[in-house]
């Protein structure tokens, strides 16, 4: 069982770290995270070249590589992120550009995952609770599970994490405990 963490956070200990130690601390098997903003920061964004669509991979070689072999054989794919004016962090979505390659096989037709995978997202916010306030960070998660032939097993999403009570972290601790169960049927 390999899983694949993406992790998109600037603040290297912050809440969404808590949300994926909590996570990584039940998940089986492997787990390789993504970070985004220390690891692979200087990945280069997509140039829209369309180089993809008539070739299996991208024409930039760069840490973007990695995330490529890391995909090949993951089983489960999650999205963890900070929400920035209602979208996944910046640097996280440069990463999610550049997985344009995945829309372009199916085009070509030779998808290069023969199983589908499952995936979730991790999201939390400092803003209070309000109407729509993830919306716009799961259509981008979602399109990228697709792209990726993993299914949308469920979001755990955390507001107000500005003012985070203990409390409120149990939840929502809770929350990502059941998600690790509905991924690999793990009990606690």
């Amino acid at each position: 069982m390999k899983t694949v963490i993406f992790f998109g956070a600037a603040r290297a200990n912050g809440i969404t770290r808590r949300m994926v130690n909590t996570f990584r601390s039940k998940a089986p098997g492997t787990v390789v995270l993504i970070d985004a903003y220390r690891d692979y920061r200087n990945i280069s964004p997509c140039h829209d070249c369309r180089y993809c669509w008539n070739h299996p991979n991208c024409i930039i070689h760069d840490k973007m590589d990695k995330v490529y072999d890391a995909l090949k054989d993951a089983d489960v794919v999650i999205i963890a992120s900070p929400v920035y004016f209602f979208g996944v962090s910046g640097v996280l979505k440069t990463v999610f550009d550049r997985l344009q390659v995945y829309w372009a096989s199916r085009m070509r037709k030779d998808q290069p995952f023969p199983e589908p995978k499952k995936g979730a997202m991790l999201l939390c916010g400092g803003a209070p609770s309000h109407p729509g306030q993830f919306d716009s960070a799961k259509m981008t998660g979602f399109g990228v599970l697709r792209e990726l032939r993993a299914e949308l097993v469920d979001t755990v999403t955390l507001s107000s994490t500005d003012c985070l009570t203990e409390d409120r972290w149990k939840i929502c601790e809770a929350e990502i405990l059941k998600l690790v169960e509905k991924l690999y049927g793990t009990e606690e």
